[in-house]
């Protein structure tokens, strides 16, 4: 069980990147997916009311609609927003934090 590293003056240096358990990871995965689809609820709720009483159909009538959707969540969902959504996780969880890495640095997984 992680006890979590200390956690750094994070306002001060805003390139430092925390690396989180594996569970950790992949809550921070399900936040940022959530509030990308909170953000795209217009193209959600086109493309939902667009799949409604089809089946097949779905996959050529709604084609549009669907790369607009996957459009407006990979806006929310890149590797910067995927570094700021770790870094509130953190603070919220430093239990979760297995070191502070600077954001340039690769990660080496042992």
């Amino acid at each position: 069980m992680a006890t979590g590293a200390p956690a750094p003056d994070s306002e001060l240096d805003p390139e430092l990147d925390p690396e989180l358990t594996n569970l950790a990871e992949l809550q921070v995965i399900e936040r940022m997916r959530k509030a990308a689809f909170a953000k795209c609820e217009e193209q959600v709720q086109a493309y939902v009311a667009c799949t409604r009483e089809r089946t097949v159909s779905v996959i050529w009538a709604c084609r549009s609609l669907l790369h607009s959707l996957n459009e407006c969540v990979r806006q929310y969902t890149g590797a910067e927003d995927h570094r700021l959504h770790r870094i509130e996780y953190a603070k919220d969880h430093p239990s979760a934090v297995k070191s502070w890495n600077r954001a340039s640095e690769p990660q080496t997984r042992p």
